[in-house]
């Protein structure tokens, strides 16, 4: 691709995508300025020619370099090697937040299961004291049918000493 001040550069060094330059219609390609052409116009406010466009990028030292198969593979390692520092950090931070919380749920399983048993435990004391209540409201039934025998007893033996003193 080339700029209106004929630079010409790879797809990848102007940072356009190919697709987006083929859209373009040609007019719009005829009047493109690459971004040197367009940084030292907007500095100097003022129309160079090309000889001193192509001095510009001459000056800055800017290679438009093929990229190949290997400088690919090794920016992207490079890519994947601060992409995982960073996230490890992050995943660190996570991890150590959920083992907080695996021990938060540890404890509160804990104290459940502590209280479940305390719960057991209160319900076996009142199936015991249910099985006492039961003895004791039969015995307490018993004395008072023997009470009532008593009582009939007395009574009986008061009516037959009543009818020895007349």
């Amino acid at each position: 691709m080339k700029c209106i001040n004929s630079c010409t550069l790879h797809y990848t060094c102007s940072g356009l995508a190919e697709k987006t330059w083929r859209q373009w219609a040609k007019a719009k390609r005829e009047t493109y300025r690459c971004i040197l052409c367009r940084n030292s116009a907007n500095d100097n406010n003022s129309v160079k020619s090309v000889d001193s466009q192509q001095d510009v990028h001459e000056a800055s030292n800017t290679k438009c370099i093929p990229l190949s198969e290997d400088l690919i593979e090794a920016i992207e390692k490079s890519v994947e090697r601060a992409v995982n520092a960073v996230l490890g950090t992050k995943i660190n931070n996570l991890m150590d937040q959920i083992n907080g919380i695996e021990e938060s749920v540890t404890f509160c399983s804990n104290k459940v299961d502590d209280f479940v048993k305390q719960l057991n435990s209160f319900s076996d004391r009142v199936k015991l004291v249910e099985k006492d209540y039961d003895g004791i409201k039969r015995e307490n039934n018993d004395l008072k049918k023997q009470l009532t025998d008593v009582r009939l007893e007395l009574e009986a033996l008061n009516q037959y000493g009543r009818t020895i003193i007349l």
